[in-house]
């Protein structure tokens, strides 16, 4: 896609891998520095620059992250676009920006890309986003999460990297794990660390309680192996982080769509929202943003058009008596 595309935004739940593919896309690996370090030496590479989105908290302050990642001294986005263009025609393969976790500054994130590249030529974007930015060039990569079979080999792999395995019981539990947390890669990796200290079979009957799959969450402050991201160390904080990036309208209909256990359409949904709270037209504007925010799955086959699920967690969360933690 980044080779006929010059704006590819990987979208997704949270937790599915977004920022592991751009990685991969852009040949960086994952925690390099964002120059490109791990490209392989060849003829019309572009230059790699990641920026790092997470810790930034206002969409106005994206052209200073963009600058500061590609080491210049830029005081507005006009200044910006003119020193990304200088830098990226310096380069035969041009400049390949990627921008990492757009979200909550989706905003800033477009109108930065958009004014970007019209003014740089030579200038390709890859942002990750459980949001599209929204632009007429932009093409969407939505990423889900792994097959069941897929997912189980990443548990293998992360107990083999510990030096442990799986009997025969424990391999069965491992796969009722892979089940209840939908084949979530961020689950996986949390119940691996888990099992350094628990067994698979006591963390499926932890998860089969009523909002267990939510409590999952790193086993406890160890600094070496802690995700640098708060919101990334349980799957509570997971979702509360969609949960807060939604309009008031959206969050009323997640919490009505929730009650349903099978796949909705707009119709269904404007039937649930009965008693919400939300006009009618609302309710057209509320399913499109949980669409477009990954809260709500289209349904895969071609007979299914118009068809959401919505993801297990997202469910139980909406469900859960306290949103606290």
């Amino acid at each position: 896609m980044l080779a006929t595309g010059r704006l590819v935004t990987v979208t997704g739940p949270g937790g599915v891998g977004k920022s592991a593919l751009a990685a991969a896309m852009s040949g960086a690996a994952p925690g390099a520095s964002g120059n490109g370090a791990g490209r392989p030496a060849a003829v019309e590479e572009p230059a790699v620059r990641t920026v790092e989105l997470s810790g930034v908290g206002e969409p106005a302050l994206v052209p200073r992250a963009v600058a500061e990642a590609c080491g210049l001294e830029a005081q507005s986005l006009d200044e910006l676009a003119d020193g990304l263009a200088k830098a990226a025609a310096a380069v035969p393969g041009g400049l390949l920006l990627v921008l990492d976790t757009c979200e909550h500054l989706a905003g800033g994130c477009s109108e930065t890309a958009s004014v970007l590249l019209e003014r740089c030529p030579g200038l390709r974007v890859l942002a990750t986003s459980r949001v599209p930015l929204g632009l007429p060039a932009e093409r969407a990569f939505p990423l889900g999460p792994l097959h069941r079979e897929a997912a189980l080999e990443l548990m293998v792999r992360l107990r083999r990297e510990d030096g442990a395995g799986f009997t025969a019981p424990g391999l069965a539990a491992a796969r009722q794990l892979i089940r209840q947390v939908e084949s979530l890669p961020l689950a996986v990796h949390l119940l691996a660390r888990r099992m350094r200290q628990e067994t698979p079979l006591r963390l499926a009957t932890e998860l089969s309680r009523p909002g267990g799959v939510l409590e999952l969450a790193e086993p406890g402050p160890d600094p070496a192996s802690a995700s640098p991201l708060p919101r990334h160390r349980s799957l509570r904080a997971l979702v509360a982080w969609s949960f807060e990036l939604c309009s008031l309208g959206e969050r009323a209909l997640w919490e009505r769509l929730a009650r349903s256990q099978g796949v909705v359409d707009l119709a269904a949904a404007e039937a649930l929202a009965g008693g919400s709270g939300l006009p009618h037209w609302a309710v057209g504007r509320a399913f499109q943003g949980l669409a477009r925010a990954s809260v709500l799955l289209p349904v895969a086959g071609d007979q299914n058009v118009g068809l959401y699920r919505m993801p297990a967690l997202h469910r139980a969360f909406a469900l859960a008596p306290s949103r606290a933690g």
